[in-house]
């Protein structure tokens, strides 16, 4: 039976400007300091809360919700049960539970309620106050995968321009944290920066967390490009010397200068694991997707990787500081850096509340008792995503988190192992890629608990979510006819 083309979903003006709106929602983002001030917060909320009830009034007026492959329904199941389980912290318990539940908590509280005129909340959460913002912050996190999922599913456009979008922003950062950079001017978000002299920020207050946007920006943009690549069959020299020239003229040369001069921004961040975190991703997924991808693509798609390397890495970067990123690395001594410090000092706090959890945002107070005497500076972030994350929601909050994790890594695999479509196995190789760099980066930054990475993370999650992974191969007898049939399936799913 032939697989029939599926009609795509029925627009309308205000479910445009729905879309529109998400754009210049993701674009924005990176503004405000990484959208960390608790005003960026708020109208992030604001927004994703506005756009979700939009959406939802115009399904009642009879613009049906787009139907998500089933993955993505189990990654929003995944989700709403992590939002359940950051919510239990909020509760009160009675004492005899709380201690037995979580001693540390049920000690601290009392301590707070013996205190004039305290009063003890007795949730497991040591901090409730900070607990309710990230949880106000997730559900914002749960409202932009929504509307991103059923705004752009089964629309290739749609996907695109997201992607488009998301690698526009990361060239604005690009551009003006290296200006800022190379001619001394040092602005952060049209104020002088405090901090990070001498490195590229662009509107982040952290050269690592602006670098950890680009590692999302750029893997944005080689996905636009993977999605134009077309198979190469037997050709003539006078066809290949034509391709070459459309290829000079195409969009897709824009968009491998715009790569190369994001990447030129990401050396000059100087951050280690940032430029480790990228590097390591783009070879880890380049080679899995030349391995996997169909041989016509094979040239074509070993030459852009090639490129990446050769001319990013070894000639373009060169000249942009490449050297100062491997000194750093080099000179890094782990008996007296700070983070190493705080890492030895994680253990007893992952002790003590690593089963149950400390509380979403509770970290700071968490770890405050634990801290050494030659640990200088406020640390109010781990700088480890995966102990924070354990420390502040234990081993439940962390298993949920990989689940809706690993069903995404697993579907972006998917996509690239299975789909004929260009622009689907670009998708996957865009989430797959996010996920493997921050992953990596992850394990001595916190670049999850700045909203603007952590948003523009989610939005890749979820525009991958959008595309359906089953397989559309044929067999070498299939018919023209079953051959037409699932290439219009591939453009419409």
């Amino acid at each position: 039976m032939q697989p029939q083309p599926v009609d795509p979903p029925k627009e309308s003006r205000r479910d445009r400007a729905v879309f529109v709106a998400l754009l210049v929602l993701m674009a924005s983002l990176p503004l405000p300091w990484g959208s960390t001030p608790d005003l960026a917060v708020a109208l992030f909320g604001l927004a994703t809360g506005t756009l979700v009830v939009v959406r939802l009034l115009l399904a009642l007026r009879g613009f049906a919700l787009t139907v998500v492959p089933i993955p993505a329904r189990v990654v929003l199941a995944g989700w709403l049960a992590w939002l359940g389980w950051c919510g239990l912290y909020l509760l009160p318990l009675p004492d005899s539970l709380l201690a037995l539940l979580s001693p540390s908590a049920h000690t601290l509280h009392a301590s707070v309620g013996a205190l004039p005129q305290g009063r003890a909340m007795n949730t497991i959460s040591i901090v409730p106050g900070a607990t309710l913002d990230q949880l106000l912050l997730g559900t914002s996190y749960f409202a932009l995968f929504w509307t991103v999922l059923v705004t752009v599913a089964r629309n290739r456009f749609r996907q695109r321009w997201l992607l488009t979008v998301v690698m526009a922003s990361g060239l604005v950062q690009a551009l003006y944290g290296s200006v800022m950079t190379l001619s001394g001017w040092e602005f952060g978000f049209f104020e002088p920066k405090q901090h990070g002299h001498g490195w590229a920020t662009g509107t982040f207050v952290n050269r690592n967390h602006l670098a950890g946007y680009l590692e999302l920006t750029l893997a944005a943009g080689i996905a636009l490009v993977l999605a134009d690549l077309r198979p190469q069959g037997a050709r003539t020299w006078k066809q290949t010397l034509a391709d070459l020239i459309d290829l000079a003229l195409s969009p897709r040369m824009r968009t491998r200068v715009m790569i190369a001069v994001m990447v030129i921004a990401l050396v000059l961040t100087r951050s280690r694991m940032g430029n480790i975190a990228f590097f390591i991703s783009l070879a880890i997924c380049a080679n899995a997707y030349i391995w996997f991808r169909n041989p016509r693509y094979l040239l074509k798609s070993l030459l852009f990787f090639a490129s990446l390397f050769i001319i990013d890495l070894l000639i373009v970067s060169e000249q942009y500081g490449l050297k100062k990123v491997v000194q750093r690395i080099e000179a890094t001594e782990l008996q007296t850096e700070q983070r190493a410090l705080v890492f030895r000092d994680l253990v007893p706090v992952i002790e003590e509340y690593g089963l149950i959890g400390a509380g979403p945002g509770s970290f700071a107070v968490a770890f405050s008792p634990h801290r050494s005497a030659d640990i200088h500076g406020y640390f109010d972030h781990a700088h480890n995503d995966y102990a924070e994350f354990l420390i502040e929601t234990g081993v439940v909050g962390c298993g949920l988190l990989a689940l809706i994790a690993g069903m995404t890594f697993l579907h972006g695999f998917l996509l690239v192992r299975r789909r004929r479509d260009p622009m689907a196995s670009a998708l996957g190789f865009a989430g797959v890629m996010g996920l493997m760099t921050l992953g990596i980066h992850g394990l001595a930054d916190f670049n999850l608990r700045i909203p603007a990475v952590a948003a523009t993370l989610v939005a890749l999650m979820a525009v991958m979510l959008s595309c359906s992974s089953r397989s559309t191969k044929l067999g070498p007898r299939a018919s023209e006819e079953s051959n037409r049939a699932l290439r219009k399936e591939d453009i419409s799913a």
